[in-house]
């Protein structure tokens, strides 16, 4: 199913709410669940097609500035901040030099 046809078949109020609240559903499965699903959780947000904005990301990213923080080997923290950086370069760049300054 594409985001048209998701768009379409979709009550409006989840597809905003879906869409404006990514950081949060993020961080409540960390909280909740942990690291493992978050991370999954993390990778499917972030990969979502460009047209879909990430919203309220900031608390995510403050998450994974920790994780990389905590491993710094840990590739799976890593392929995600580089797929954020790829996604959006001016908003994530910062958060790729703070975490992995010799990348």
């Amino acid at each position: 199913m594409g985001i048209e046809q998701f768009s379409q078949n979709t009550p409006k109020h989840m597809v905003k709410f879906l869409t404006l609240h990514h950081g949060e559903i993020l961080v409540l499965i960390n909280e909740h669940l942990g690291r493992e699903y978050f991370l999954d959780a993390a990778n499917i947000v972030i990969t979502f097609p460009r047209e879909i904005a990430l919203h309220r990301m900031e608390s995510v990213v403050m998450i994974l500035k920790t994780l990389a923080k905590l491993d710094a080997t840990d590739t799976v923290v890593k392929d995600l901040i580089l797929k954020l950086v790829e996604r959006s370069p001016n908003a994530y760049l910062k958060l790729k030099r703070e975490c992995y300054s010799n990348s």
